[in-house]
């Protein structure tokens, strides 16, 4: 009887402990922070509080465009797939030709990140970092 009431209880502790996690993976993914993409020598600043997409580069310095709450939500989207992904790229280039960093905070404790190394053109890396080109485009297109 002791052995039935024990299984029964370690079931069930298991069983909450796994839908407690799950909430939490999901509460996270939705309550992100900051995101950071780097192209070689550009990088791509989100915060999601804030409507402004911010561009740095070397030759051009500081851009800000305007951007929507649709807008940053699907940049999230795909970066934080591509960060979970598994993806491979499908070339090799020389060091130095290309590479592509994505970093994304959630809060305080958690962060997560990927590199990319020697890839050729970050956009064909996969469908991921297609939307995020077109999505861009976009954003510099109206922006003008």
């Amino acid at each position: 009887m002791f052995k039935v009431l024990f299984g029964l209880f370690v079931t069930i502790s298991f069983s909450c402990a796994r839908k407690t996690e799950y909430r939490l993976q999901q509460d996270i993914s939705n309550q992100w922070q900051y995101l950071q993409l780097v192209f070689n020598d550009t990088v791509i600043q989100l915060v999601k509080s804030v409507n402004t997409l911010e561009i740095k580069t070397l030759k051009e310095g500081l851009r800000e465009y305007q951007i929507n709450e649709s807008e940053r939500d699907s940049l999230f989207k795909e970066a934080n797939e591509l960060v979970d992904s598994k993806t491979q790229p499908k070339r090799f280039c020389t060091d130095y030709v290309g590479e592509l960093k994505i970093w994304i905070r959630y809060n305080s404790q958690v962060e997560k990140q990927v590199t990319f190394n020697s890839i050729c053109d970050w956009r064909e890396l996969n469908a991921n970092t297609t939307t995020i080109d077109m999505l861009l485009k976009k954003i510099f297109r109206r922006n003008g």
